[in-house]
C-alpha cells in the first residue's frame, strides 16, 4: 500500500539561525527575546489534537490548534507572531498534511515538520523528505513526541511551566 508519508532524513549537525531559536538559561529553548517556542499543531481527530496540546504545553512550548490543513492555512494567515515548528497528521479532511506543508513551504521554506500517522511508511516517499522533515507512527508516547519536537527545534524542550 502506498502512503503519503514522507520519512525523514539524517539532519545535519547544526542548527541553523533561519528559525531565530536558541538556548536560554537552564536549557529551555527560546526566541530572541525570551518567548517558548510556538508549535502549529494540525490533527483532525479532536480527542487526539487535544492530547497532543496538553503534551505540548505542559513541556512550556506556545501550541496553535488547526483542525485540517486547510484550518492550518487559515490560522497561520491570521496568526501575528510565527511559528517555529508544524506538527501534522497526514490523513485529514479538505486539505492533509502533505499537501498544506507543501503550500506552508511556498510561504516558509525551511520551516521544520513533524508528520503523524498510523498508516505505514513508504520506502518511495523517503526519497521527498527533507533534512527539517520528520515521522512518528500512531499510536506514539509523550516522550517520543516531546524527544521528536525538540530535535526539529535543535534544542532541549522548553522547562515545564510550574504546576
Amino acid at each position: 500500500m502506498h502512503s503519503p508519508l514522507p520519512t525523514s532524513r539524517k539532519r545535519p549537525p547544526a542548527v541553523t539561525p533561519r528559525l531565530a531559536v536558541g538556548r536560554a538559561g537552564r536549557g529551555a529553548t527560546t526566541r530572541p527575546g525570551g518567548s517558548t517556542p510556538r508549535i502549529l499543531l494540525v490533527e483532525d481527530d479532536p480527542s487526539l489534537r487535544a492530547l497532543f496540546v496538553n503534551f505540548l504545553r505542559h513541556a512550556g512550548y506556545e501550541v496553535v490548534e488547526a483542525q485540517d490543513g486547510a484550518d492550518a492555512l487559515t490560522v497561520l494567515d491570521a496568526e501575528v507572531a510565527p511559528v517555529d515548528l508544524v506538527v501534522t497528521d497526514v490523513v485529514m479532511p479538505h486539505t492533509g498534511g502533505p499537501a498544506m506543508v507543501e503550500r506552508l513551504r511556498a510561504r516558509l521554506p525551511e520551516i521544520p515538520v513533524l508528520y503523524l500517522s498510523g498508516y505505514a511508511v513508504d520506502t518511495e516517499e523517503a526519497a521527498d523528505a527533507t533534512a527539517d522533515t520528520s515521522h512518528l507512527q500512531k499510536p506514539l508516547t509523550r516522550s517520543a513526541l516531546l524527544a521528536e519536537v525538540a530535535a526539529l527545534l535543535g534544542d532541549a524542550p522548553p522547562a515545564a511551566p510550574p504546576a
